[in-house]
């Protein structure tokens, strides 16, 4: 019985440490198995999304989920009757609800697999097999929620940055940011970036509202951006005439080359005239949208941070599950401007372009600094 009481004194610690209540004075009755039938001796709180969870206040549910209850609620919604065929294989099926509660705190914080499993009453089997499954379920209607604006879309998009910037014709912003993982995947060294940590990238596209618009994650942290960008579907659509107005453009920082469809800054080299430091100006200015995004996508979603996942698929599919939450709470205004963290907006390669800027390109460039 003594060591019964020590894993109850470990668990009772943790929830103090989390500022979590624990739920019993007597602590024999937190102890749960994880199915009918079978002997668990391993502590685990009991009902944890009933007594704890569904009672909290919205601040405190914002604290620990980040999202608010309305923005919760709207989600199971939209994902209840997906949730329900999956089959944990447990004797006891797992309501739709615990299943998306797992998924939430996982991707907000940076609990490991075996805590959440303590909170939430169940194995670490099952937190790894919720996680994995509600993540190929989102990312499986990736098109759903991120998808290129259509023309029409495109112009109010342009309108937005103007009003906002001065700068006329910006479509989309697009940055890459890198995402934090324990190991190379098969101990491939293309993975450690030149901060010296392994990641995969993602390259985004955002718009004036925040919103995600275009995501291409997976590439290895050491890839040079340029190099992801020309081997992606939105580079290979404007390089043939297709998703992007005539006269708008995308705009990135000086890693990438300039095309008729792609404007950066110019480079700083010390003898830059007034007008084109006043383009680089407005230009960085027009730019913060997309940090911001990263921002929030990385401050709410904190699992971006350090994704502890061997398979780069599994990888993949939590990034783009995190972006199409990221757009779901842009669309609701839940809470944005609470949870942006500008330190995980850092360029980590800085990498110079490498590749020829385009003569369109720098046509465009010229003639937009002649009218800023």
């Amino acid at each position: 019985m003594a060591s019964l009481f020590g894993k109850y004194y470990f668990l009772e610690e943790f929830l103090l440490e989390k500022q979590l209540p624990c739920l019993f004075n007597d602590p024999v009755p937190i102890f749960s198995s994880i199915s009918a039938g079978q002997n668990d001796p391993r502590p685990k709180v009991k009902d944890f999304v009933d007594n704890v969870v569904d009672v909290w206040s919205e601040s405190e549910f914002r604290r620990h989920l980040r999202i608010s209850k309305t923005m919760y609620s709207h989600l199971l919604n939209e994902f209840r009757d997906p949730l329900k065929k999956i089959n944990h294989g447990g004797y006891i099926p797992i309501p739709p609800k615990d299943q998306l509660y797992i998924f939430i705190w996982y991707l907000a914080n940076l609990d490991s697999q075996r805590e959440i499993a303590l909170l939430f009453g169940v194995s670490e089997w099952f937190v790894h097999t919720c996680i994995k499954n509600v993540a190929e379920i989102l990312s499986a209607r990736v098109k759903q929620y991120i998808s290129w604006p259509s023309y029409e879309r495109q112009r109010h998009i342009s309108e937005g940055f103007e009003t906002n910037t001065t700068f006329p014709g910006i479509v989309g912003v697009m940055d890459g940011t890198h995402i934090r993982i324990v190991n190379c995947p098969g101990g491939q060294q293309d993975y450690i970036n030149r901060k010296g940590f392994a990641s995969i990238q993602a390259q985004l596209i955002v718009d004036d509202k925040l919103m995600i618009n275009d995501v291409n994650v997976g590439w290895p942290g050491s890839t040079h951006d340029a190099r992801v960008l020309r081997n992606s579907g939105i580079f290979y659509y404007a390089e043939n005439n297709g998703k992007i107005l005539q006269n708008h453009y995308i705009i990135a920082d000086g890693a990438y080359p300039l095309k008729w469809w792609l404007m950066t800054p110019f480079r700083d080299n010390g003898r830059l005239n007034n007008a084109q430091r006043r383009y680089n100006r407005i230009f960085s200015s027009a730019r913060q949208c997309v940090e911001r995004a990263i921002g929030h996508l990385k401050g709410r979603f904190r699992r971006l941070q350090n994704l502890h996942v061997g398979s780069v698929t599994h990888m993949c599919n939590l990034v783009i599950s995190a972006c199409i939450l990221h757009n779901m709470c842009i669309i609701c205004d839940d809470y944005i401007d609470d949870f942006i963290d500008m330190t995980q907006a850092e360029d980590i390669n800085q990498y110079p372009n490498v590749f020829q800027n385009a003569a369109d390109g720098t046509n465009i460039r010229d003639r937009l600094v002649a009218i800023l």
